[in-house]
């Protein structure tokens, strides 16, 4: 099995490989985000979930650098003024601070843009490269992870519009990376595909109830602090934000538990729930 660091290696370096060149603002500014320093999980759920289903990493390797492109467009408008309005990005100037709104706009638009062609050049066949286009497509734009930005902006007030934005806004495009991968490696079973997305939008959610919980207790989640004043905590609350949490995280397990090759995605998933240990968390 390969393990979880040659994963980040192998994508770090083929990233590199990959980024734009020129002295452009555009291309400056979408080397800007893209080798910010990232704990990489999308591409990394790609590559495990095509271990999980015995594939070859090639053929992963389109899929896994669209789904970073995909997410590093979503997180310049996301700062922008009209958005979050945020100051800083992983730990540097957001791009808008740096370039200006209309120019990172337009980066972010470039990124988008960018990622469906490493899907079309990989080498995956023809019908493949169909469905991951498909998949990302509906997952990155107004039923997935865009329509999550856009209720994210007016905060919901009940409990099922929490979790469906938060699933939509981080699990869809989760959801992508686990059903590129399951592709990728020649998995096309309506069944699997289904539980993938399931699992997608548990780990989404998990994720964004982790950036909640380490605010409250003021431990690093690797955003302004200020920007997670409508959290769903401020509705619910700790300790029930924290049972919530836990009941998905065990759902979220036993599903993966029921893949061919389970093991790659326990191993990442672990990785991903490790940012909080609930049951060590000081309120």
């Amino acid at each position: 099995m390969t393990r979880k660091v040659d994963l980040v290696q192998r994508f770090s370096n083929l990233l590199h490989h990959h980024l734009p060149s020129g002295e452009n603002v555009l291309a400056k500014g979408m080397r800007h985000i893209l080798t910010s320093p990232s704990q990489l999980i999308r591409p990394q759920l790609v590559y495990a979930t095509n271990q999980a289903f015995h594939g070859s990493l090639d053929h992963a390797d389109g899929a896994a650098l669209a789904i970073e492109y995909i997410h590093s467009f979503s997180l310049i408008h996301d700062d922008l003024p009209d958005m979050d309005d945020a100051t800083t990005r992983r730990g540097a100037p957001c791009a808008h601070r740096l370039y200006g709104n209309g120019q990172a706009i337009l980066i972010g638009d470039a990124l988008l843009c960018e990622a469906f062609q490493y899907i079309l050049n990989d080498s995956n066949t023809p019908s493949i490269q169909r469905l991951m286009l498909k998949a990302l497509s509906k997952a990155s734009g107004y039923q997935g992870m865009t329509l999550g930005q856009s209720l994210d902006i007016s905060p919901p007030n009940d409990l099922p519009a929490w979790i469906k934005c938060y699933q939509l806004k981080t699990g869809a495009l989760f959801s992508a990376a686990c059903i590129l991968g399951a592709l990728s490696a020649g998995m096309d079973e309506f069944k699997y595909l289904l539980k993938l997305k399931r699992i997608g939008l548990k780990l989404g959610l998990c994720f964004q109830l982790q950036d909640d919980l380490l605010d409250e207790n003021e431990l690093p989640s690797g955003k302004d602090k200020h920007l997670d004043q409508n959290n769903l905590i401020r509705w619910l609350g700790t300790k029930d934000t924290e049972s919530l949490y836990n009941e998905e995280q065990s759902q979220c397990m036993s599903m993966i538990q029921s893949l061919p090759n389970p093991q790659p995605l326990i191993t990442l998933s672990n990785t991903i729930f490790s940012r909080l240990c609930l049951t060590n968390a000081k309120n």
